[in-house]
């Protein structure tokens, strides 16, 4: 399992290739996550649009990053995985709760409006 654990196996034509890490290939990626951030950046996105675009470039580099270290150590990239795990599961976690307080917001400035609206009802009837 570490072995496999250690590899990238691609499967082209039936048969299993394994790709073996280089410093070439972070560099790579490196300017590639450079290249899509400004590229998303310059798209002049809304903020939750261009946020979900970023986390697939991030989520995408963080699992290259961890295969190109597993080739290099089975346990680093383990443990490695674990760390982006729970990265992950806090984002969501975050993105939930932050979700959550807009939901909140919205119905209490929906409900301050009707309440401005009564109000104002009242006011006129009270002229009358």
């Amino acid at each position: 399992q570490a072995f496999v654990g250690s590899v990238r196996c691609v499967q082209e034509t039936g048969y299993m290739l394994v790709t073996v890490s280089s410093r070439k290939q972070v560099e790579n990626l490196s300017v590639w996550m450079d290249k899509m951030c400004t590229e998303i950046e310059n798209e002049k996105l809304e903020d939750r649009p261009r946020a979900e675009k970023l986390l697939t470039v991030n989520r995408f580099v963080c699992l290259e990053l961890l295969r190109q270290i597993s080739i290099q150590c089975g346990d680093r990239g383990t443990l490695l995985r674990k760390v982006i795990d729970n990265s992950i599961d806090l984002n969501v976690i975050l993105k939930n709760e932050l979700d959550s307080h807009r939901l909140e917001s919205k119905k209490e400035k929906e409900n301050n409006k009707k309440e401005l609206k009564k109000k104002k009802k009242k006011k006129k009837k009270k002229k009358k």
